[in-house]
């Protein structure tokens, strides 16, 4: 379950800068030549981040695995410097598409290597802090079942 603000990670296949292209073996796949960002902002406070974790215990899943990633992601640069401000801003979310030419599937299935599928692989989230001492970003890979498709 995705709470509203956290919807704009379902994908939506209409986004700008996304094309549906077929490959040479027919497949039809979804392509993009950038970054494709979403329109998603988000402040709250470190270390309990109450704001994601009232959403989480609300049942949005997102929101509990941002916070739970921050909370480790950032847990030593917090202990190292009490000072910083702890309010913190996600302030961008993008999806990143391989660029790398679209193999054989099967091949894909079997070994499960990003190097050999290009495609959808992962979210990108920046988050900073808002004395800006902190500036970082962190990933979360994309793995797709091999049944799943899109639809206009």
């Amino acid at each position: 379950m995705l709470c509203e603000k956290c919807k704009i990670i379902e994908l939506d296949d209409r986004l700008p800068g996304l094309e549906e292209i077929t490959l040479d073996d027919e497949r039809r796949v979804l392509h993009s030549d950038q970054d494709i960002e979403l329109d998603f902002d988000c402040w709250d406070t470190f270390p309990e981040l109450p704001d994601l974790k009232a959403s989480a215990e609300s049942g949005c899943d997102f929101c509990g695995l941002l916070r739970s990633t921050l909370q480790d992601e950032l847990a030593q640069t917090y202990a190292e410097n009490d000072e910083m401000d702890t309010r913190l801003h996600i302030t961008r979310l993008s999806y990143v598409w391989d660029r790398d030419k679209y193999q054989d599937s099967k091949h894909f299935w079997n070994r499960y290597s990003r190097t050999q599928w290009g495609g959808l692989s992962q979210l990108n989230i920046m988050v900073r802090n808002a004395d800006l001492s902190i500036h970082t970003g962190f990933c979360f890979d994309i793995l797709a079942d091999q049944s799943m498709s899109f639809h206009h």
